[in-house]
This record gives structure tokens, sequence and C-alpha cells, in this order.
């Protein structure tokens, strides 16, 4: 496992979980009684109030911030999974240092303006109140940063203990004041300044452990990482900084101190207690509520990996789960919100507030896109693309000032929802114009909107037959919880192993070639091919041919026996495997005959490459030039392979193999017609025939095209989950026939065993011998192993676009002369076919060199190979 690896895999992941949710358990506990005890404990004006100040904590940090948190949320985890602790230490220090120092600086600046700062928001009678918040404002802002430090290097337990100690402190002082009555808003803010004292020295005892001196110190490098990266943190940081002050005007505290100015304070209270309430929610959605845990681990496993598909597969999981979550809130409140809202308030803020509050439900869908996009653009040092769309969110502000006349506070999350779709369509526009894709899941967003649907329809139901609003809601909530453990219950569980890495497989050794492998590679021997041979027709005469083209090398035949019986072919170096199994076309019977063929070449020590044929397949150049080729080039694999990613290989062959079900796998197939239409197009591409969308004239046509993509898309990312849990990433597809070294060859059998549920849904799969290797062979190569790859050794011609390719004739001998492959099929199996004699004759001359060269391992073998051979194929046929 690498360095990155061990600090970021299963268990530390695992350990980390555990203490956050134990932690957010107590912090969301006491953090919900505390402002529930605030909104029931102040009066709608100084409710209005508190909802203003509020903001000055995002404010004042965005200020201060110098992008000193957007540098180490993507350095840290980099740095501490390296185990570079002296730069750690200088990084988190120096950082720490400054940014205090401008916060404070900030702070001074805002106590000192107060009395013509105050009154711009709303505040202008409550200066006392202002500068009070102030010392909340610097606590609270530090608290967060030391935060996210903790979180990146999963230091969980400390990060949570400190928010838990901070809501535990604030709960036990709101109830005090509560009792005593008459609580004003300076009391409440003295009671919040100790709660985050607390958290802050537990916070800054956890720091000081995360960077002390450890073993590691003198890890290689260390010392001059900080000083050679120096530059690159701070642009990286400038940027950070840029967009995050681009992006301040926009959203919940903006929108408080607009509204601070503009609205009535009833209004103003109504705003302030739905934004209370939505931002205690997002606070424990995924999407925030797991970010200190997700972002380490996307940011970690990028650097490890550099795959953008892994960051960008987690972060739309956790959008899908949000929306999952946030469906589940917003039906609920339309059953039975505007009770609940008025018994949590006291009866202060009942319909007004559920209005906007289900506007600020729906609005979270957007921000959960927005913030995971932030994550991706974060982890791939893309920060500019943020901010242009910053300025996009940050003008939704003036359209609210401008609908508030109409809508009232309502006005707010309508402008910040168009914001939100203009600006993450930004940002994903020039995200995919740098070749970094991130899709959205269309197919389970319309499950969760099924299960909305639903669930709003019980909880109707049960309010028209006279049940109570919380009975209603209750039976609502149970309803969309079941079917939601039904529909999207693997989706959750899957995530969660991905998360925590429980997935993880790790690749079979790649085994050192043996000797002989190293003497043919190094030229002081002739390699030893073992070929092996797929039968089940009439072939005795054509087999005998190709073991006669390859002598003396060792050819190992798998012949099915029940297709065609009368089987004898005879020559020295052939070799019937005793135990065949029955084969059929586009069945993994092909796959496991492939296999059984490998493993008894494997059986001979001299073997040094194996390679697949089948009984129409002939060698096409020398085979002396195919010996140079391996002790040239030593590769290991030589196959077409085309990743099963692109649109033409998904909507061609992505319904062979991403089915989980008969049913599903009927229904990709009509999926996959409806985008080909009736004029389909070919496109030949790793020695398979792509079967591509040709016109499509009408309305229908064209409708059923955009329908069957839709279905493809969506299975495309479902099957890579499944995929996921297996150990796996990505599909692969390509021709059958394929070489491999020895090492290849034995990788490919311990492989085969290493993904046992892979291999057990690929014996399900139509046409596995296209893709089951292929995958595993491309895994591998994700995967950091140093295969050497190289093309199929095979001529194919798909001239007449069918679903093999063209049986070879008598005008095709050029083409073969031409292609520079070593091997072609499909030649007729009829032993006096004029190609195949045209062939068998050009190559026979060049022959009795290379058989002078083999003489001295072969000779010595013949005899007892041809009575061998006899026996073998006696007990084959028996």
């Amino acid at each position: 496992m690498s360095e990155l690896g061990e600090r970021y895999g299963h268990d530390r992941i695992k350990r980390g979980l555990i203490n956050f949710v134990l932690g957010k358990g107590v912090s969301a506990i006491a953090g919900m009684f505390a402002i529930v005890l605030v909104i029931r404990s102040l009066s709608v004006q100084a409710f209005a109030g508190y909802s203003v100040l509020v903001a000055l904590v995002e404010v004042l940090t965005a200020v201060s911030g110098l992008g000193l948190a957007h540098a180490l949320l993507r350095y840290v985890p980099e740095l501490y999974g390296m185990h570079f602790q002296q730069s750690l230490r200088r990084f988190v220090y120096g950082s720490l240092l400054l940014r205090s120092a401008v916060l404070l600086a900030a702070a001074a600046f805002a106590y000192a303006f107060a009395g013509s700062l105050a009154p711009h928001i709303g505040l202008g009678t409550a200066l006392d109140a202002f500068q009070a918040f102030l010392v909340v404002v610097v606590l609270r802002s530090t608290n967060n940063f030391l935060s996210q430090i903790l979180e990146s290097t999963l230091h969980q337990g400390n990060a949570q203990m400190g928010f838990s100690a901070t809501q535990t402190v604030r709960l036990i002082g709101m109830a005090v004041l509560a009792a005593h009555g008459n609580v004003a808003l300076v009391d409440v803010i003295w009671v919040e300044s100790i709660g985050e004292a607390a958290g802050l020295v537990v916070m800054l005892f956890g720091i000081a452990q995360v960077v002390r001196s450890g073993p590691t110190d003198d890890a290689a490098d260390d010392g001059s990482w900080l000083d050679r990266h120096l530059r690159q943190i701070a642009r990286f940081a400038l940027a950070g900084y840029v967009q995050h002050l681009a992006i301040m005007p926009f959203g919940g505290n903006t929108n408080r101190l607009v509204g601070g100015n503009m609205l009535a304070s009833a209004a103003m209270a109504s705003y302030g207690f739905a934004q209370s309430l939505v931002d205690y929610m997002k606070r424990y959605l995924p999407a925030q509520l797991l970010v200190g845990l997700i972002r380490p681990v996307v940011v970690a496993r990028y650097c490890e990996r550099r795959d953008f598909s892994v960051a960008a597969g987690l972060c739309e999981r956790v959008m899908q789960i949000n929306l999952l979550l946030i469906g589940g809130m917003l039906v609920t409140l339309l059953v039975g919100g505007a009770e609940a809202l008025s018994l949590i308030s006291a009866g202060k803020y009942g319909t007004d507030a559920l209005l906007i509050l289900c506007f600020l439900v729906m609005v979270l869908v957007l921000e959960t896109q927005r913030q995971q996009l932030e994550l991706l653009v974060q982890t791939v040092e893309r920060y500019h693309f943020l901010i242009s769309s910053n300025l996009l969110l940050s003008s939704s502000v003036i359209l609210a000032a401008v609908l508030v006349p109409w809508f009232g506070p309502s006005a707010f999350p309508i402008a910040n929802g168009f914001g939100l779709i203009a600006g993450n369509a930004w940002v994903q526009k020039q995200m995919r114009n740098e070749g970094f894709v991130f899709t959205h899941d269309w197919f389970a967003s319309f499950r969760i909107a099924g299960l909305f649907i639903l669930a709003y329809g019980v909880g109707q139901g049960l309010r028209l037959i006279g049940l109570p609003w919380y009975l209603a809601a209750g039976g609502c909530a149970l309803v969309y919880l079941a079917a939601g453990y039904l529909l999207c219950g693997k989706m959750v569980f899957g995530f969660i192993n991905n998360l925590t890495d429980r997935n993880r497989i790790e690749p079979p050794e790649l085994k050192e070639d043996g000797p002989s492998t190293r003497e043919a590679a190094a030229g002081n021997d002739i390699p030893r091919i073992a070929f092996g041979v797929l039968s089940s027709k009439d072939s005795s005469s054509a087999i005998e041919q190709i073991a006669a083209a390859v002598y003396p090398h060792p050819v190992y035949v798998h012949h099915d026996f029940s297709k065609q019986p009368d089987f004898h072919p005879e020559a020295p170096n052939l070799h019937i495997l005793l135990k065949p199994v029955q084969t059929a076309w586009g069945d993994w019977s092909l796959v496991a005959a492939s296999f059984l063929l490998m493993q008894a070449a494997l059986e001979d020590p001299h073997v040094t490459h194996f390679q697949l044929l089948s009984e129409a397949c002939l060698p096409v150049r020398p085979l002396a030039e195919f010996e140079d080729y391996l002790r040239r080039e030593r590769p290991d694999a030589m196959i077409d392979m085309l990743p099963l990613e692109g649109e033409d290989a998904v909507f061609s062959h992505g319904w062979r193999y991403l089915w989980q079900s008969s049913r599903s796998m009927r229904l990709l197939r009509r999926a996959a017609i409806w985008v080909w239409g009736r004029e389909a197009r070919h496109q030949v591409e790793a020695s398979i025939n792509l079967r591509l969308a040709g016109k499509a004239g009408g309305v229908l046509p064209h409708l059923r095209r955009a329908v069957g993509k839709f279905i493809l898309r969506s299975y495309y990312r479902s099957a890579h989950e499944v995929l996921a849990a297996q150990g796996l990433r990505k599909f692969a597809i390509g021709g059958q026939w394929f070489g491999v070294s020895r090492r290849a060859a034995q990788w490919l059998i311990d492989a085969r065993a290493c993904y046992a549920a892979f291999t057990e849904q690929y014996r399900r799969q139509h046409i596995p011998d296209e893709s089951y290797i292929h995958t595993l062979l491309h895994n591998a190569l994700l995967a950091g192993l140093p295969l050497r790859m190289a093309p199929s050794n095979h001529a194919l011609f798909w001239d007449r676009c069918g679903t093999g390719p063209d049986q070879l004739g008598d005008t095709d001998f050029e083409r073969l002369r031409n292609s520079g492959s070593f091997f072609a099929r499909k030649f007729s199996l009829d032993r006096g076919d004029g190609l195949r004699q045209a062939v068998l004759t050009r190559l026979q001359h060049s022959d009795d060199a290379r058989r002078t060269l083999h003489s001295h391992r072969a000779a010595p073998q013949e005899g007892a190979a041809n009575e061998s051979f006899r026996a073998m194929v006696s007990q084959g046929a028996a």
C-alpha cells in the first residue's frame, strides 16, 4: 500500500468515521436543543437581530481568510499522507498565526467602527450586541479553521470533541438563562462565547498532537518540500481567496445582512428562523456533515491515482444521498410542517416561515451540487473556474433585492436558486473542457423523486382521513424510509464501503519472469511460445497445419467433443486437453476454455509466452519474425483494448456488460437498438465492430434515441458501483484473441481467483470473451502494475459489418501480407482452400533455419510426443 493509502486507508477512515458519528451525535443533539431554546427565549425583534449577527462570522472569515483554509485543505492530506511532519508543522503553525493576526485586526476594525457599520444591517439600536458578538466571531471562525486541519488528517475525534464541548456548554448556558426568564440578546452572545472558548481549548490540543514530532520526522525530502512548493501553495491560496471573496455576497449570510436592512422585524425574524433551521439541516446532511471526512479522502485518492473519475464518483454519491435526505425532510415539512414549526417556536412562526423554509430546502439541492463541484475543483487545483461562476452567484443578491417587494423574504431563496443553476452549469462546462467530466446520475434522482411522490401521497391521504398532523407526518416519513431502503439502500451502503475503502482488493503480485523468459528476453535463447487453440468443428486437418506452421513450439488444443466427436489430429508438438468444457458462442465457456489452455501451457516450465488462436487461424508472417518481436519488445500482453467509457463504446457494447439481471439486459438491449436506429453505422476499434447511431428521422426516433441514451448512461453508473464493490474500477472491451508473457498469464490466473465476485458476475454476461480479460488487464494498469502492453497480433477484417470478422478469401492475400500482423482469421477450414495453401506455402520457405535452431530442444521429445498425443486423443474422444 502507498504512503497515502496507509494514512487514508480503511482502518483510519473507519476509526475516523466512528469518532465522527459519535461526536456529531452529541453536538447535533445539544445544538438542536440549544437553538430551540434560543428561538423560544428571544423576542421576535431580538431574534431578528440575532439572525443578522450570525452572518458576521462568515463575512469576517472570508475577509481574513487569505485563502489559507483552501490551501490547508488541499495540501495537508498530501503532507500528512507522505509523513512530512516538519513541513506539516511549519505549514500549519505559520498559517494559523498569519490568519489569527488578520482575523483579530478585522475584528478590531469592526469594533472601532461599530457605530457606522451596525445601522447598515439593521442593528443601529443593538450596538452593544454587535460589539459583543465580535468575540463569538473570532472564536467560532478560529474553531472552524482548526477543525478543518484536524478533519483533513482524519483526527475526527479531536475535532468532534471540540464541537461537542461547544454545543454542550451552549446548551447548559441557554438552559440556565431560560430558567431565569427575560433572556436578553447580549446574554445569549456571552453564553455562545464561553461555549466557543471551551471548544477552542480542545481543538488546540488536537492540533498539537497532529503536528508534533514523531518517528517519521526523517521522511525523505521532508524539510525541503515546503520551500519548493511555497509559490505553488501561495498561488493556490490566492485563487481560493479571490473566489471566496467573489462568492461572499451569495447565500444565507448575505441574505441575513440585506434582509436586516430591507425587511421589517417580523419578516426578518421569520426568514432568520427558517434559515437557522436550514443551516442546521445542512450541517447534518452528508455533503456538509461528512465533508471533513470526504474531502481528505477524495484529495488523497486523487493524489494517489490521478484518476478524476474516482473523486467524481464519490462526490456524485454524496450528492444523491443528500437528495435522498432532502427529499425526506421536504415531504415531511409539506405534510405537517406548519404545526411543527409553531410547536418549536412556541407559536411565533408558522405558515409564513414554512413557505420560506420549503424554498430554502429546495435550494439546498443546488447548494449540494455546488459544494461537490467546489470540492472537485479544489482537488484538481482549478480554482479559476470558480471565480467567474461565483460572480454569477453573487449577482443573485441584486435580483433578490429587486424581488423583495413582490415576494418578501422568499425572494432570497428564489434568486439564489437561479444563481446556482447558472453558476453550477458554468463550472461543469469549464471542467468538461479540460477533461474533468462530472455527470449527474439522473436515474437515481428519478428514483428519489418517485419516493417523494409516494410518501407525499400517503401523508396527504392520512390527513384526509382525519389523522393528526404528527401521525400523518410520521406515517409519511416511515413510508419514505422503507421505500428508500428498498430502492436506494444498495447505493447508500455502496457509498459507505467505497468511502471506507472496504472494497479495495489489492491486485495479485506480478511475479518476476522465470529463467527461460529472462534468457529469451536477453537474446540468449529463442522464446518458447505455447499456442492455445479453441476448437469445436471438424478441424483436425486445420489444426495439424497450425501445428506444422509453428513447429516445434507446443500447441495446446481445447476441443469440444460434444460438437464434433470425430477429432484425431496428429503432430509431435500437439497436446489435447483431457478435460475440456462444452463451449458455446457468446458464453462464459470460451473464457473458461482459454484459461484451461493457459494453465496447461504454464505446466511446461520452459514456456515463455502464450498465444491464443482459433481453429480458423494461421500465421501470416514467418514465425522467426514473431520470435524476434517477442525478444525485442518483451510485451506482457498483446491485446486490443478499448475502455468502456466513451459514448460510442457504451452505446454499442454497454448492453452486454452493464446489466445485473436478465430483465435489465433485455431493457439495455432495447435501449441500444433505440440508439442505433434503423440505419446504424459501424466502426472498427480494438478488433471489434462498434455499432453507432445512424440518422434518426422524425420526432419519435429522436425521442427513442434520447430515452435509450438515458437508460444506458444510467446503468453505466450503477454498473460501475457494482464493479467498485468487486474491487475493480473500469470495464474494457476488445477482440478475443490475445497473447501474453508467462508472468502475465500467471497474473491472469491469479486475478481470476482474486476477483471472485467479478468472475462470478461475468459467468452470466453476454460475450464475456470480449471483455473479461480486457477488464482485468485494464484495471491492472490503473492499479499501476508495470505491464508492458502491445496491440493484438491478429489481423481481422470487418468489411461486411457482421457479428464476427469476415471469412477470408483468395482476394485477401495482399491485405494479409500488408497488415503487419503475425496471425489472421477467419480462414476456411478446408485443407485445400486456395488462400490457406498460399499462406502456408509462403511460410514454408522461411522455416528451415528456425527449425534448425529449435531442433536441440524438440528432438529428444518428438518420439514420445507422438505416442502420448494418440493416447490423449483417444481419452478425450471417450
